[in-house]
């Protein structure tokens, strides 16, 4: 299987008079090898003020994941209904455009004729109105760094985490 790439970087684009914007070509290129040219749109639960987006295989394996919890556990009903009663799947254009519906740029406070910025995540990415991005991408980093200094730990393929001292091999 090809290697899956990344939603990386922050990009604005503007947002026309019928809500499309267009998805950045960074963005574009994450797609490929995916079953549909689309990605899946919905209201942040992790980020208020923002449009989580996925590939549309992502949220399929997200959903195969969640098979994995209880049919009728509070869980279930709480990221069912948060996520897939409010998502949105977003073609993309041959302009490479998608649109961003109404209730979901109301959700972001995103305007039409306004821009859309687009921020890497990795497996999925956000869209932020700009201003509220950059309003809040300085507490976005001290908030890492507080957690990394409280002994929270980034393991990468199995290596010690970033800030274990132990020296063990």
């Amino acid at each position: 299987a090809a290697a899956m790439t990344l939603f990386l970087g922050n990009f604005t684009n503007k947002v026309d008079r019928k809500g499309r914007v267009s998805l950045p070509a960074a963005f574009r290129d994450a797609l490929e090898g995916q079953s549909r040219k689309s990605v899946v749109l919905f209201p942040s639960i992790r980020t208020p003020d923002a449009i989580e987006g996925w590939r549309y295989d992502g949220i399929a394996d997200l959903n195969r994941q969640l098979g994995s919890l209880n049919l009728f556990s509070d869980e279930l009903d709480a990221f069912a209904s948060a996520i897939f009663a409010h998502a949105v799947e977003a073609a993309v254009d041959n302009d490479g455009r998608i649109l961003l519906a109404p209730e979901l740029r109301a959700s972001a406070g995103i305007e039409l004729d306004d821009g859309a910025a687009f921020v890497g995540a990795g497996t999925w990415f956000l869209i932020w109105q700009p201003a509220r991005f950059e309003a809040q991408k300085a507490e976005m980093i001290e908030k890492a760094r507080a957690q990394l200094r409280r002994g929270a730990s980034i393991s990468l393929s199995g290596r010690r985490g970033a800030n274990d001292t132990s020296g063990g091999a």
